[in-house]
Protein backbone atom coordinates (compact mmCIF):
# COMPACT_ATOMS: atom_id res chain seq x y z
CA UNK A 1 0.00 0.00 0.00
CA UNK A 2 0.98 3.53 -0.65
CA UNK A 3 0.01 6.77 -1.07
CA UNK A 4 -0.11 9.22 -4.40
CA UNK A 5 2.84 11.02 -4.65
CA UNK A 6 5.03 8.13 -2.58
CA UNK A 7 7.96 6.52 -3.98
CA UNK A 8 7.91 2.86 -4.11
CA UNK A 9 11.14 0.78 -4.52
CA UNK A 10 11.25 -2.60 -4.97
CA UNK A 11 14.36 -5.21 -4.97
CA UNK A 12 14.66 -8.72 -6.32
CA UNK A 13 17.41 -11.19 -5.02
CA UNK A 14 18.52 -13.04 -8.16
CA UNK A 15 20.86 -16.09 -8.29
CA UNK A 16 21.59 -19.20 -10.82
CA UNK A 17 21.90 -22.56 -9.30
CA UNK A 18 24.50 -23.42 -12.02
CA UNK A 19 26.02 -20.11 -12.19
CA UNK A 20 24.75 -18.59 -15.36
CA UNK A 21 24.07 -15.20 -15.49
CA UNK A 22 20.43 -13.45 -14.94
CA UNK A 23 18.95 -10.45 -16.43
CA UNK A 24 16.13 -9.02 -14.24
CA UNK A 25 13.58 -7.26 -15.58
CA UNK A 26 10.78 -4.74 -14.54
CA UNK A 27 7.43 -3.51 -16.16
CA UNK A 28 4.33 -2.43 -15.64
CA UNK A 29 1.19 -4.95 -16.81
CA UNK A 30 -1.27 -1.41 -17.14
CA UNK A 31 -4.21 -4.34 -18.16
CA UNK A 32 -3.89 -5.71 -14.80
CA UNK A 33 -4.40 -3.02 -12.80
CA UNK A 34 -7.00 -0.68 -12.13
CA UNK A 35 -4.83 2.74 -12.35
CA UNK A 36 -4.88 4.55 -16.16
CA UNK A 37 -1.30 6.01 -15.59
CA UNK A 38 1.79 5.27 -16.80
CA UNK A 39 4.68 4.51 -14.55
CA UNK A 40 7.96 5.51 -15.22
CA UNK A 41 10.26 2.70 -13.79
CA UNK A 42 13.58 4.01 -12.83
CA UNK A 43 16.53 1.83 -12.02
CA UNK A 44 18.31 -1.55 -13.54
CA UNK A 45 18.35 -4.83 -12.51
CA UNK A 46 17.68 -6.04 -9.53
CA UNK A 47 16.75 -2.52 -7.74
CA UNK A 48 13.77 -0.12 -9.13
CA UNK A 49 11.61 2.33 -8.36
CA UNK A 50 8.41 4.66 -9.78
CA UNK A 51 6.25 7.20 -7.91
CA UNK A 52 2.84 6.43 -7.53
CA UNK A 53 1.10 9.12 -9.38
CA UNK A 54 -0.18 12.29 -7.33
CA UNK A 55 -3.27 11.87 -9.43
CA UNK A 56 -4.25 7.91 -8.52
CA UNK A 57 -7.02 7.24 -6.76
CA UNK A 58 -7.64 5.58 -3.42
CA UNK A 59 -8.18 2.07 -4.48
CA UNK A 60 -6.47 1.94 -7.63
CA UNK A 61 -4.07 -1.12 -7.92
CA UNK A 62 -0.85 -0.95 -9.92
CA UNK A 63 0.27 -3.92 -11.02
CA UNK A 64 4.27 -4.41 -11.62
CA UNK A 65 6.03 -7.55 -13.01
CA UNK A 66 9.65 -8.38 -12.30
CA UNK A 67 10.97 -10.95 -15.16
CA UNK A 68 14.18 -12.88 -14.41
CA UNK A 69 15.97 -14.60 -16.85
CA UNK A 70 19.15 -16.83 -17.13
CA UNK A 71 21.74 -17.11 -19.53
CA UNK A 72 21.65 -21.07 -19.82
CA UNK A 73 20.61 -23.37 -22.67
CA UNK A 74 17.67 -23.11 -22.47
CA UNK A 75 17.45 -20.26 -21.35
CA UNK A 76 14.90 -20.38 -18.02
CA UNK A 77 12.58 -17.57 -16.86
CA UNK A 78 10.73 -16.16 -13.60
CA UNK A 79 8.07 -14.04 -13.39
CA UNK A 80 6.62 -12.49 -9.93
CA UNK A 81 4.30 -9.47 -9.34
CA UNK A 82 3.68 -6.93 -6.96
CA UNK A 83 0.65 -5.16 -6.74
CA UNK A 84 0.18 -1.97 -5.02
CA UNK A 85 -2.98 -0.69 -3.82
CA UNK A 86 -3.02 3.17 -3.25
CA UNK A 87 -4.31 4.48 0.04
CA UNK A 88 -6.81 6.88 1.15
Amino acid sequence: TAAAGDVVRLTAETWDPDGDEVRVEWWQYVEAGTSSSTLELDGVGETVSFVVPPTASPGERIHVICTARDSGTPSLTRHRRVVVTVAG
